[in-house]
């Protein structure tokens, strides 16, 4: 999928392709992070008015005559979500500073574009292929509506059936009403296009404390809740006058999520075995496990590696980096899904370089389950075990066996370089750095630190 951000805020000219790995390096204030949420806004106004996917009323004759409708997921998808954004991005463009509470980095000439990738486009025809139902609804006493779609097909069919009594499709006897028919097939063609559209979720680099104040905005949330009306009312008077608007999309989108974590009871749709291990694996990077507190909704209890359950402890108990990682945690365990876009803003947040490490093998295997991932950051650390994995991928089978053997790497931990990117803003504008076989991505913005550094040693040990 290509994105592309102009004249927002710090950015001047961003266009980014991303891949099933797709890195964003920087230094602070360059706009790393306007790329995110942009994009989290875009493909949420996208999903959000899914239901005029399929709004092609001059069919409803045709429907009608025939008693039959096909309509081609694929193709129809494909044009919804290149075509539709470009009927509507003058009412994103107004709407996206506001959700984002970012008016002010609104500038002359803002502009997003948006487009698939053949890739976008192949994964999206394995799914549809993947899929397949048969569904009847009755609409009337002498019609239903049949929904069909067959595996390895892109054709979904709407047939009008008879009722047991009639013997076939009689388009001169009394019909529902054609806005009754439409308003019957429409909600189903477009709920199941709905389940194809880009998925995607955000952690933000809010979720520290968002982790650190759950219990007590539980109980702030529970007492508006449950309240008369008029405590609540002073509640959200008083929040009114005080000037607070509440916050960005992506962070209330996260906030919301911390606190139904004890509804979301859904299990991830990643494969059972990779999800198994991606669990041990994050057990081992965090040092423990996390929770859900059986006594308390959505309290979360942290249980060190090698301790009994009974001395659990609570996120306020527990160490920044237990913390920073409790969200991606059960964003793995509840959320995560073949084909979803994840972003992170820096993943590294509180963690020890030896953790920033284990996270880039963590992010590898992810996107071997099938997740996109797009993170920023300003972690050498996660570069460098990216570029490592990237490498060992390329050695021969002995060559990665003896690697294996000596660093307690796996095939799980390696990625293609191919499947992965990494683009560098500076001056408002994005540059993608090249990879090299001997080394990996060479990231300007570390480099020239680090050049820094070392001169100043280098003069200290030269001074007498």
């Amino acid at each position: 999928m290509r994105y592309a951000v102009r004249n927002f805020g710090p950015i001047e000219d961003v266009d980014i392709t991303l891949r099933p790995l797709t890195i964003i390096c920087g230094k602070n204030n360059t706009g790393k992070s306007y790329v995110a949420y942009s994009l989290y806004a875009l493909l949420d106004y996208l999903r959000s008015r899914s239901s005029n996917i399929f709004d092609d009323k001059n069919r409803v004759e045709e429907f009608l005559n025939t008693g039959e409708l096909r309509v081609n997921l694929l193709d129809t998808l494909i044009r919804y979500q290149k075509e539709y954004f470009d009927q509507v991005k003058d009412y994103f463009y107004e709407r996206m500073p506001e959700v984002l509470h970012l008016e002010d980095a609104v500038r002359k000439g803002m502009a997003f574009e948006f487009e698939l990738s053949t890739s976008d486009k192949e994964v999206l025809q394995e799914a549809i292929f993947a899929t397949e139902f048969d569904r009847s609804v009755s609409i009337s006493a002498d019609y239903s509506l049949k929904v069909i779609k067959h595996k390895s097909q892109s054709i979904v069919r709407c047939i009008l059936e008879p009722t047991p009594g009639q013997q076939r499709f009689d388009n001169n006897k009394f019909l529902p009403a054609p806005g009754r028919i439409m308003r019957s097939v429409m909600p189903r063609i477009n709920g199941l296009m709905r389940t194809f559209l880009l998925d995607y979720f955000i952690i933000t680099c809010e979720r520290t404390g968002v982790n650190t104040f759950r219990q007590e905005l539980n109980l702030l949330r529970d007492f508006v809740y449950n309240s008369d009306g008029e405590d609540s009312q002073k509640f959200f008077n008083f929040r009114k006058e005080s000037g607070f608007r509440g916050y960005s999309m992506p962070v209330a989108r996260e906030l919301e999520f911390a606190l139904q974590l004890s509804s979301n009871i859904k299990i991830s749709y990643l494969p059972e075995n990779e999800l198994s291990e991606m669990i041990t694996f994050f057990e081992k990077m965090a040092g423990g496990s996390f929770q859900l507190d059986d006594g308390q909704a959505n309290t979360v209890k942290y249980l060190p590696n090698g301790i009994d359950s009974e001395d659990s402890i609570t996120m306020t108990e527990s160490s920044s980096s237990v913390r920073a990682l409790s969200e991606l945690f059960f964003y793995i365990k509840t959320k995560a899904s073949v084909g979803q876009i994840l972003m992170i803003d820096e993943p590294e947040l509180n963690l020890h370089p030896t953790a920033q490490r284990m996270m880039a093998r963590l992010f590898v295997r992810l996107v071997n389950a099938g997740v996109t991932l797009l993170i920023t950051t300003h972690s050498e650390y996660i570069i460098r075990e990216i570029n490592a994995l990237t490498r060992i991928h390329a050695l021969s089978e002995k060559g990665k066996d003896e690697i294996f053997a000596k660093h307690g790497y796996g095939f799980a931990d390696l990625i293609s370089r191919d499947d992965v990117c990494c683009y560098v803003i500076k001056d408002g504008r994005s540059e993608e750095m090249k990879y090299d076989g001997q080394y990996g991505f060479a990231v300007s913005s570390f480099d020239d630190a680090i050049q820094d550094i070392n001169a100043v040693a280098d003069d200290i040990s030269n001074v007498e």
